[in-house]
């Protein structure tokens, strides 16, 4: 369950690095 739990929290921080690497090309 805690492996889980790390996985997701991964997954999560990957898509928000992503989605201000994307604004952040945007606005560049």
């Amino acid at each position: 369950k805690i492996y889980s739990m790390y996985c997701g929290l991964v997954i999560s921080v990957f898509h928000f690095v992503s989605t201000i690497l994307l604004l952040y090309g945007v606005l560049i």
